[in-house]
């Protein structure tokens, strides 16, 4: 028993000295003179990590609250099927249209009383908010990767894009001004002919 204690601490002790041989040896890589965009990206390692632990946890949320969102519609659907069977055997049914009827009106109030409570509501919110997080998180790390390759960031992107539709206005309204000015020159002229 004792041997088996020592060799554990002998394997902890071992892993552990494997563990910081192998962070020192990445640190000294990162330390290395580097050309290109993978030194930015190694010096970024951690903060890569963080991002992806991020988005992990968010995509885990956003699974837990699809699920609890399908349960609900899944749940509804079967009440208003279940409803529809009682409605089917209780009313003589003499045509399609009659079928037709009981279903809409089964399939209506069921999904009304849902789409109206405040558990789909909050489940609801729950599936956006997180699908956001998730585009965000993406973004973030998007606009870290733009700028590590000296690229444009996404906020940059659409100033420059407010800025050109700012010109292509700017150039419409002086198309309007010197079309109108022809045009009563034209006019002029024409009424001056006549």
């Amino acid at each position: 028993m004792a041997e088996d204690q020592n060799n554990y601490d002998y394997d902890s002790i071992i892993k552990s000295l494997k563990f910081k041989s192998l962070n020192e040896k990445w640190a000294e890589i990162i330390k290395l003179p580097q050309i290109g965009p993978i030194s930015a990206f190694s010096r970024e390692s951690h903060g890569y990590i963080y991002d992806l632990l991020l988005l992990n946890q968010t995509l885990v949320n956003l699974q837990l609250s699809m699920n609890e969102y399908w349960t609900q519609v899944t749940s509804t659907f079967i009440q208003a099927v279940n409803a529809v069977a009682v409605k089917a055997k209780s009313t003589s049914i003499k045509d399609n249209k009659d079928l037709q009827n009981i279903l809409i009106d089964a399939f209506e109030d069921a999904f009304n009383k849902l789409f109206t409570s405040g558990d789909f509501a909050k489940g609801y919110n729950k599936v956006s908010n997180d699908q956001l997080e998730f585009s965000r998180i993406i973004s973030k790390i998007m606009d870290k990767n733009f700028s590590i390759l000296n690229l444009p960031t996404r906020a940059e992107l659409d100033l420059i894009l407010k800025d050109l539709q700012e010109v292509k206005n700017e150039v419409r309204i002086i198309n309007r001004i010197i079309n109108g000015t022809n045009k009563h020159k034209v006019i002029s002229s024409n009424s001056t002919a006549n």
